[in-house]
Order: C-alpha cells, then structure tokens, then sequence
C-alpha cells in the first residue's frame, strides 16, 4: 500500500497542471480511504491549497513543497513508529 502511496504522491509533486493536481487528489484519497489508516484529510485546508495552486506557477510550487514536507514528514514518523514497536 505503501508504494502505491508513495508513487501517486510523486506523480503530483510533479505536474504543475491544476487539473492533473485535482486528479491526483482523487486517487489519492481513494487509497488513503481504503487502507486501514486513520488519516485525517483537511478539505479546508485542500481547498485553500488548490485555490493557491492557481495563481503562478511560483505560488504552485509552494504548495508542492509544502505538500512533499507534510508527506515525507509523516512518512518517516510513522517508519520511526514503526520501528520502536
């Protein structure tokens, strides 16, 4: 499942094509609702990202970024949770 995730996050840090972004959302959502994890989307916060998303392409790739340190972020604390279990 973890690859899965991890190959569809990479494919939307690199499009800069808002309707390529929304699409990536999808199925990346459809992953996160069919694994067994309790993960937390934040819509609002989506909403306002994608709205940002929009405006250039210098404000685009702010919101990549911001969205690739929250992933990996998160991917490494739950490997470093793993580990101590």
């Amino acid at each position: 499942m973890q690859v899965a995730l991890d190959r569809r996050v990479k494919a939307l840090l690199a499009t800069t094509n808002v309707t390529s972004v929304i699409n990536s959302l999808t199925h990346l959502v459809s992953i996160l609702k069919a694994s067994q994890r309790n993960q937390q989307i934040d819509y609002a916060r989506l909403a306002g990202d994608l709205f940002h998303f929009q405006f250039s392409y210098e404000s685009a790739n702010q919101v990549r970024l911001t969205w690739g340190r929250q992933y990996y972020s998160n991917v490494e604390s739950s490997q470093t949770k793993g580990e101590k279990n």
